[in-house]
This record gives structure tokens, C-alpha cells and sequence, in this order.
């Protein structure tokens, strides 16, 4: 009887300090997964007022807890951007998205990083994934677009501006670029019609004025140009 007592309270003993064990993990795990959201959230808070170091700092303290959390790494590639640290961004991001992260909050940080390093071929030979948020892959577009036009690569613009507005004719993206085109191409009549167009859809956007402005100052209209600058 002694024996069988010493042996339930034995195990009584074991079960209770394997209970303690179990909910001392999770609950180190909780707290874990608490302090890399209370770490992110201060990031979030320094990246808005453009406190990008100190952003910086908050994310990888977030990370070093949750090398996972995938927005912290997004937000970290942007906050390098900011910083100009372009070949961190990329650094970060590509092994980010290579390890099998969603592509959807990562590849437009990652091409403004390839073009803040001006390695536009790198950005045009990204493959654009599927099923990206309409979004992301209009702006992911846009950026492919404006920079072919910069590397005169027309094959890739075309492509590119076939895909905007397949998406959407009247976007503000496909405009600007639109314009663009045409004014390297001195067609002022097309471009007359893209601005007005753009002034009628988006007449409180910057790059509207920024459009009517570059139009302007082309055709010699300085007074004008300097008008729609202001």
C-alpha cells in the first residue's frame, strides 16, 4: 500500500510539474508574440513621423523575436529606403520573399530599392507574381514602366503600359506615363488631351499639376509651367 501511495503521489508530482512546464511555455510564447506586436506598433509609430532610425531599431527588436513577422519585414525594407540604404532593403527583402513569403507586401519595396541602386534591368527582369492585390500590381506596373522609359527600353514599357490599361484606362498611373511617352515623342496634341483628361479625373493629385507643368515648360510656357509647379 506504501509503495503503491509513494508511486500515484510520484506521478501526481510528474504530471503537475509537466502541466507547469506546458503552461509556462505558452506563456512565454504569448508574451513573446505580445512584445514583437508592441515593438512593431512603436515602429509604425516612428516610420509615420519619420523617425526611420529609430523605426529601424523597434523592427529588429520585433524580429529577433518573431523572425517571421512578415509586415516588420516589409516595413524594415521601407524604412532602409527611407534611409538610403537601398542594398539593405534589397538584402532584406529578396531573402524575405525567396523564402516563401507573400510577394504582396514585399515587391513593390523591393523595386524602389532596385531603382534607388539605379540596377533598372535587375527591376525589369523581376517577375511580376500572380494574383497580386490590384493595387500593388498597378504601382508595380507603374514603376516598371517609368523605368524603361528611363533605360529606353520601349519593349518593356509597351508591355508594361498594355498591362496598366488592361487594368484601368483612366488610372492616374497610366496617364502620367502615358504623358510622359508622348512628350519624349513631341506628340503636343495627344498630350494636350491626356492632360485635360488627367485634370478632370484627378484634379486635386500632384502629379497632375507635375504633368501640366512638364507640358508647359516644354511648348516654352514658363509663366504657366511655374503656375502649375506652385
Amino acid at each position: 500500500m506504501r509503495i503503491h501511495y509513494k508511486f500515484r503521489q510520484t506521478k501526481r508530482y510528474y504530471l503537475s510539474g509537466l502541466l507547469f512546464c506546458l503552461t509556462f511555455t505558452m506563456s512565454m510564447s504569448s508574451y513573446a508574440e505580445q512584445s514583437a506586436g508592441a515593438y512593431y506598433e512603436d515602429a509604425i509609430k516612428n516610420f509615420n513621423a519619420e523617425r526611420y532610425d529609430d523605426s529601424i531599431i523597434q523592427l529588429k527588436n520585433a524580429l529577433q523575436i518573431n523572425p517571421e513577422l512578415l509586415p516588420a519585414l516589409a516595413l524594415l525594407g521601407q524604412a532602409y529606403i527611407k534611409t538610403g540604404n537601398p542594398a539593405a532593403a534589397e538584402s532584406t527583402l529578396t531573402d524575405t520573399i525567396a523564402s516563401g513569403a507573400d510577394p504582396s507586401l514585399l515587391i513593390v519595396p523591393l523595386a524602389k530599392a532596385y531603382i534607388s541602386q539605379m540596377k533598372y534591368d535587375r527591376l525589369l527582369s523581376l517577375s511580376v507574381p500572380e494574383n497580386l492585390p490590384k493595387n500593388v500590381l498597378m504601382e508595380l506596373l507603374a514603376i516598371r514602366a517609368d523605368s524603361a522609359l528611363v533605360v529606353h527600353n520601349d519593349k518593356a514599357f509597351t508591355q508594361a503600359m498594355q498591362a496598366l490599361k488592361a487594368k484601368d484606362p483612366d488610372s492616374l498611373e497610366y496617364l502620367k506615363l502615358d504623358a510622359a511617352q508622348k512628350m519624349k515623342l513631341g506628340e503636343y496634341a495627344k498630350i494636350e488631351q491626356i492632360v485635360t483628361r488627367m485634370q478632370n479625373l484627378y484634379p486635386g493629385k500632384e502629379s497632375t499639376w507635375m504633368t501640366d507643368a512638364s507640358f508647359k515648360q516644354l511648348k516654352g510656357d514658363l509663366t504657366g509651367a511655374i503656375n502649375s509647379y506652385e
